[in-house]
């Protein structure tokens, strides 16, 4: 599978290309981090200097919208963003609280289907628990 870059998925999707737009692209998908709003905001704040949180958020809700990233509610009060490379679930660690990608065969492969009546366009499970590397540590 070719790596796609920020410029074409943004095309791709309709999407007029900006700066931040492909800088907030660009973190989404080099980051295994699942990072929120504020992370992004802060990270690429360094970098730059024409960013405001209100062009953060409102990318993340445009590119949440056209189906480039998920947001990831595993958090009560937080809400984290993953750029989709393929269906996965989320573990939250209770020890370190990172969150990890979660790959499995069965994991939303039967995508839509009808499940007892209901149609299921798309689904995410949450694991809480420790991860290896935290049970490693412990």
């Amino acid at each position: 599978m070719i790596a796609k870059n920020p410029i074409d998925i943004l095309k791709e999707n309709n999407i007029p290309i900006t700066v931040q737009r492909v800088k907030i692209l660009e973190l989404l998908m080099e980051s295994h981090k699942h990072p929120t709003a504020e992370d992004i905001y802060n990270k690429l704040l360094k970098d730059t200097e024409i960013l405001s949180f209100a062009t953060v958020y409102n990318t993340l809700r445009l590119f949440c919208k056209v189906g480039i990233i998920e947001e990831v509610r595993i958090e009560k009060d937080r809400v984290h963003y993953d750029y989709i490379r393929r269906p996965h679930n989320h573990l939250l660690c209770y020890k370190c609280n990172k969150i990890i990608d979660i790959y499995e065969e069965m994991v939303l492969t039967d995508i839509p289907k009808i499940l007892d009546g209901h149609k299921i366009e798309k689904g995410h499970i949450c694991y809480y628990g420790i991860c290896k590397e935290c049970l490693k540590n412990s």
